[in-house]
C-alpha cells in the first residue's frame, strides 16, 4: 500500500512499500480475476465472473511523497439459471461496469479526483448507465499497513432502461475507503459510497469489501461482498441486491 493510495486503487493491486517510487517515477500495476460458481438442486445455476484492474502512478519530482494517479476497474458477470426438468436456461446475470477514477494529491493530506464510469445490467433492466463526477479527498490515515480515505463530490448518473424511461439526475458523493494488510499474505480491503439526489428524494448506496489472500507465483485468492441499493429501482427490480463471489486473480 503507497501513501496516498485509496484503498480503490490499492485492492487493483499488489500492495507495495510507501517511498518505492523515487522522486519523478512512475509505476504501472494491474490484477486479473476469474470465477465461477455452481449451483445444483431444484435448479441449477452457473455464473461466471470476471475483472480486470489497471493502476498507473507518477510521483511528484518536487515531493516523491505526493502523485497522480489513475486506476481502472473493469467488471463482467453472466449466469444462467435451469429449472429441474427443463431444457430451457434463463439469464440470472448479465452486467458489464467499467470505473475510471483519476486522482491527484494538492497540498498536505488533501487530494481531487474525476470519477467517470458506464456499462449495463440487463437483469436490472438498465440498458445502459453511466456516471461522472469530481470531488476532493483527505487521507485520514497513511500508515504502511493501513490506510485510510474520506471523499465527497458531485456525481451526475444517468440510466437508460428497457422501457424507454431515462432516469439522470445530480447527486452527491459521500465515501470511505479503506485498505489493511493484516499479514503478509493476507489483505482487507473496503468502500462503501452514498449517493443521494441533490433534492434528497432518492438515493443509491455502493458497498464493496473483499479478503485476499495470496499465493505462490502473484496468484491470490479472493472473497468479494458487493452490496447495491437505489431507491428508486426499475419496476419489478428488488431494490436491494446482495453478491458473495469468489474468484481467482493474478497480480501484474
Amino acid at each position: 500500500m503507497r501513501k496516498g493510495e485509496t484503498a480503490s486503487e490499492a485492492a487493483a493491486t499488489p500492495a507495495r512499500s510507501p517511498g518505492e517510487t523515487p522522486p519523478g517515477g512512475q509505476s504501472w500495476r494491474g490484477e486479473a480475476q476469474v470465477g465461477v460458481d455452481f449451483t445444483e438442486g431444484a435448479s441449477d445455476r452457473q455464473t461466471w465472473f470476471g475483472r480486470f484492474k489497471l493502476a498507473y502512478e507518477r510521483s511528484y519530482a518536487w515531493d516523491p511523497k505526493k502523485s497522480l494517479r489513475n486506476g481502472l476497474d473493469a467488471m463482467a458477470e453472466y449466469g444462467e439459471t435451469t429449472a429441474a426438468g427443463e431444457n430451457r436456461s434463463i439469464r440470472s446475470s448479465d452486467r458489464l461496469s467499467v470505473i475510471n477514477k483519476t486522482s491527484a494529491d494538492i497540498r498536505r493530506r488533501w487530494y481531487a479526483y474525476n470519477l467517470v464510469g458506464g456499462g449495463y445490467d440487463h437483469i436490472k433492466r438498465i440498458d445502459a448507465q453511466y456516471e461522472a463526477g469530481p470531488g476532493a479527498g483527505y487521507h485520514l490515515f497513511t500508515l504502511t499497513d493501513f490506510s485510510m480515505n474520506a471523499e465527497a463530490g458531485l456525481n451526475y448518473q444517468a440510466q437508460y432502461r428497457d422501457d424507454g424511461s431515462v432516469v439522470q439526475d445530480f447527486y452527491y458523493r459521500l465515501a470511505e475507503d479503506f485498505s489493511w494488510r493484516i499479514r503478509k499474505n493476507v489483505a482487507l480491503t473496503e468502500r462503501f459510497e452514498f449517493f443521494p439526489r441533490v433534492n434528497f428524494s432518492n438515493y443509491r448506496i455502493r458497498f464493496e469489501s473483499t479478503l485476499s489472500y495470496g499465493l505462490p507465483m502473484n496468484l491470490a485468492l479472493n472473497l468479494t461482498v458487493l452490496d447495491l441499493y437505489d431507491t428508486q429501482p426499475a419496476e419489478g427490480v428488488s431494490h436491494n441486491e446482495l453478491q458473495i463471489r469468489s474468484s481467482l486473480g493474478w497480480k501484474f
